[in-house]
């Protein structure tokens, strides 16, 4: 650990992202059949946090109003140090809602840290209890790590809403269709798109 609380959280977020994506679990799995995927995502984050280092400017907006959510978070490592390293974070309502971070938030680190020259985006999504991130998709493939909240995901291709638990590991290809529905907990997910 060092004493960066968003760099240590990343750090932490990275290593249970290999983790999950090494675990017999996973690579055993029909519905995880893009373990190779999950993999090379583990690999372009770890090796992202590596050198990555704080960009030299000023975030216009760090809180929004569904950040009260993550006060009402079950406590977990994971959970603890986004916790602690809450205010650091660039939150801001989402350009796909119209709710002024009401309902759900994004945390762009890209604006923080300089992930752009290794190729990709992170951040993390904030979905209050009992809403919604709206269906969409993008041309990066995407991983989520589920730190907080179970919620129904579609995700992968698929069209129905899988429940989907803390502690897991979401893919996403390339344009695919996808959303998160929270449940009666707020919704707290890691992505990486590459």
């Amino acid at each position: 650990m060092t004493t960066d609380p968003l760099l240590d959280f990343l750090r932490l977020c990275s290593d249970q992202v290999c983790l999950l994506a090494n675990s017999a679990e996973f690579a055993n799995s029909a519905e995880f059949a893009n373990s190779a995927e999950l993999g090379a995502g583990a690999s372009v984050f770890a090796g992202s946090l590596r050198d990555v280092c704080y960009l030299d400017r000023q975030v216009a907006e760090n809180e929004v109003p569904v950040t009260s959510e993550l006060a009402r978070m079950n406590l977990s490592p994971l959970v603890s140090a986004a916790r602690w390293a809450h205010m650091l974070l660039p939150w801001t309502s989402s350009h796909r809602m119209t709710d002024g971070g009401t309902q759900a938030a994004l945390a762009p680190l890209n604006d923080l840290l300089d992930f752009d020259n290794h190729g990709v985006t992170v951040g993390l999504l904030l979905v209050g209890a009992n809403c919604e991130y709206p269906l969409h998709q993008h041309a990066p493939q995407e991983l989520y790590l589920t730190i907080s909240g179970t919620a129904l995901w579609r995700y992968g291709g698929a069209e129905d809403l899988v429940s989907v638990p803390p502690n897991r590991l979401v893919y996403n290809h390339p344009n695919d269709l996808h959303r998160v529905v929270a449940g009666a907990d707020p919704v707290l997910a890691l992505y990486l798109l590459w």
